[in-house]
């Protein structure tokens, strides 16, 4: 893992800090469904599900993608970057996962262009602005972490990270999930989220896809709850 200087680390950790208005809060991803059906109601049966929402939904395609188009903006090859983004589109069965990524992605973007200001975040502005790139918040990650100068496999982990804590931070609302369990989730969890990062980096477009059936129908149902604390 390369080592950052105190400029990019500072930058990294505020990106990746849950105070960052992107509305990722509210958004469940299926859990809340799993927590009314019984089958999410601890902490051991949350890291379960977390595990398998990281490692086989969003390291396989959302994670990949993000080296895939950090790259791509660092040379300026934006037709690659607005391909990934519409695949990424394509690749989220469930809409309510779908409008998730949209959602977080465009404040994200409008986040950045005010604290983190760069060439390749204004030239994806433009491009969503013209209908071309679609906002995946993933995309939007890459291209800001592209601007600050982070090494492609720091934006990898940095993204997983960071979508996790978020997911656990509404776990403590939905399961409820005491603070220090929560705590303790993500820190037993990075392991594996350190390798799935790693397989994540591995992956080339082609290969780009997750597979997490059951918590794309949980998200599928999930607008039909009786009541919901999250968005659907």
């Amino acid at each position: 893992m390369p080592t950052l200087t105190d400029g990019p680390l500072q930058s990294l950790l505020q990106l990746t800090s849950g105070g960052l208005p992107t509305g990722a809060f509210s958004h469940s991803y299926g859990l809340e469904s799993s927590v009314q059906d019984g089958q999410v109601h601890d902490a051991a049966t949350f890291a379960e599900w977390l595990e398998v929402h990281i490692t086989c939904g969003v390291a396989p395609a959302d994670g990949a993608a993000v080296r895939l188009v950090h790259l791509a903006a660092a040379a300026a090859d934006w037709a690659a970057v607005v391909r990934l983004d519409r695949l990424l589109v394509a690749l989220k069965l469930a809409p309510e996962i779908r409008a998730a990524s949209l959602s977080t992605g465009q404040a994200l973007l409008r986040t950045a262009r005010e604290v983190f200001p760069g060439e390749r975040i204004e030239q994806y502005a433009r491009l969503l602005a013209r209908g071309e790139a679609r906002g995946n918040a993933a995309i939007v990650f890459a291209c800001v972490a592209a601007d600050l100068g982070l090494p492609p496999s720091v934006s990898v982990l940095a993204y997983l990270w960071s979508v996790a804590a978020s997911i656990t931070g509404v776990a403590t609302r939905l399961i409820p999930l005491g603070a220090i369990a929560a705590q303790r989730v993500l820190r037993e969890a990075q392991p594996w989220i350190r390798d799935a990062a790693a397989r994540a980096e591995r992956r080339d477009e082609r290969a780009l896809g997750g597979w997490t059936v059951g918590q794309d129908i949980a998200a599928l149902r999930h607008e039909r709850l009786y009541s919901r604390l999250c968005m659907s």
